[in-house]
């Protein structure tokens, strides 16, 4: 009986121990609770002057990471209710800003589900020459899917124009090439002959000739012009050249002087591809 009643004592001030510590411990874990719950991200703005007042803010950041990404924000939400704050934003990313293109695609993409006149009208408010042709070419890109001949006359440089107007015309060409490569050769014809015009034509022989190499040979050896020939036949070989030696020859061209003109390019590039990278002598012993 006593021995009983012992263990019951015991067991009561367990009870009461653990309480205490409990208590003690009670308010430390709030504290650590709310040391760790995240901040309540701010709403968004819903009214002009609540995104006047964002961009003001944005600006007025001295951290240069932390204001890209306030004005990225706010270029990105004010499209709807204020699209001249989001030019305005946009304008104020650092040039150099890594997601810059980013915020470009996405509002673009926006607008286009208004109408591509709204995003070209959008696009022309940017200010910078640099930020307007890459808004276009962001707004070529959604084109391309439903209207390729308007996406691709959007960003089709002249011979003159600078390496990343060209790399953007060549973007979207691919693309259209990828879904209807004849159409997309057959308006590069159209074009005035000229450097722009023999890119495009390499930009759709490599993108043709990777998916169907006979339709491309056979275009390739339509050419008239000589030089856009070669042009075509350069380019295809590029593509063709990393294929094995028997299936290579299977998928050149049926007409005599287009083969030959075709394996000519081969050989040429294997031959410089050779020379730029030599094989190891085989007599000469492995580095340790």
């Amino acid at each position: 009986m006593k021995a009983r009643f012992h263990l019951c004592l015991c067991f009561a001030a367990l009870l009461v121990s653990c309480d205490k510590s409990r208590d003690a411990d009670g308010p430390a874990s709030a504290s650590e609770s709310q040391r760790t719950t995240r901040p309540t991200r701010e709403k968004i703005p819903t009214t002009r002057q609540g995104l006047r007042d964002s961009l003001n803010t944005a600006l007025e950041i001295e951290d240069p990471e932390a204001r890209n990404l306030a004005l990225a924000d706010v270029a990105r939400n004010s499209l709807k209710i204020a699209p001249e704050f989001s030019a305005e934003a946009v304008k104020q990313l650092a040039a150099d800003s890594a997601g810059k293109l980013a915020v470009l695609h996405d509002c673009a993409v926006a607008l286009m589900e208004q109408s591509p006149e709204a995003a070209l009208a959008w696009a022309a408010t940017l200010g910078s020459p640099e930020d307007i042709a890459a808004a276009k070419g962001e707004i070529a890109m959604v084109l391309v899917a439903t209207d390729p001949e308007r996406a691709v006359k959007l960003v089709w440089p002249t011979d003159t124009a600078d390496s990343e107007a060209k790399a953007a015309a060549a973007k979207v060409l691919q693309r259209w090439t990828i879904g209807a490569p004849a159409n997309a050769a057959a308006w590069i014809a159209t074009m005035p002959a000229g450097e722009s015009r023999s890119a495009g034509i390499a930009t759709v022989a490599s993108q043709w000739v990777g998916a169907n190499p006979q339709a491309a040979l056979s275009w390739m050896a339509a050419l008239e012009n000589p030089a856009e020939r070669k042009v075509a036949t350069q380019a295809c070989a590029e593509i063709l050249v990393k294929q094995p030696a028997p299936l290579r020859s299977l998928m050149a061209p049926t007409d005599p002087e287009a083969r030959s003109a075709f394996e000519q390019q081969v050989d040429q590039i294997i031959r410089e591809r050779e020379k730029e990278n030599p094989p190891a002598d085989e007599d000469e012993p492995a580095a340790e």
